[in-house]
């Protein structure tokens, strides 16, 4: 692995300062009409069937985002978080339900978002340290599925929906799905 710093060189040519991002963690009733805008319209950009108003009835279910922003200022990528904090047969249990995630695409591989996604979780886990934490994550992807097993010690993966897992997991998952506000999950 290669270590890229600030003010050095590759060859002899500087690194390109482009793919580095500043990370922010933005409570939801933080934010404003114009970075809501800026978040719709980058998303806008990757992904079709969408509306500004799906999108903010989407976040309003989402309590923080990790802003990513690169030198300039300009949104590069974000991604919407709920935390929820629920009781199943008896046991107090808290869930990150990761919600919408996109980065633009010239600030891919870049782990600026891996990065603030763990801390987010370790803080919550120093919360309450005898409470399970779990990750409800909806996956479209192969770089987002390869965290899986980075940021996890378990981790059950519905490939069909033939698949079964613990009845504490199964109840967890749809706790999950129906607090975050899931209208499609089944």
């Amino acid at each position: 692995m290669t270590a890229l710093l600030a003010n050095s060189t590759i060859r002899g040519e500087p690194v390109i300062h482009s793919r580095q991002l500043r990370a922010e963690l933005v409570a939801v009733t933080a934010l404003d009409d114009q970075i809501t805008g800026e978040m719709f319209d980058l998303y806008d950009a990757y992904y079709d069937a969408t509306s500004p108003l799906l999108f903010q009835s989407d976040l309003a279910d989402k309590d923080f985002v990790i802003a990513l922003r690169g030198p300039s200022g300009a949104l590069a990528g974000f991604s919407t978080l709920a935390v929820l904090d629920t009781e199943i047969d008896g046991e107090r249990v808290r869930a990150i339900y990761s919600g919408d995630t996109i980065i633009d695409q010239s600030h891919w591989g870049t782990q600026a978002l891996a990065f603030t996604w763990i801390r987010f979780a370790g803080s919550l886990k120093a919360q309450a340290p005898e409470r399970p934490l779990y990750w409800f994550l909806i996956v479209k992807g192969h770089r987002t599925y390869r965290y899986l097993s980075a940021f996890s010690i378990d981790f059950f993966v519905m490939m069909s929906r033939g698949f079964r897992s613990s009845p504490t997991i199964s109840t967890m998952r749809a706790a999950a799905a129906s607090t975050a506000g899931s209208h499609a999950y089944s």
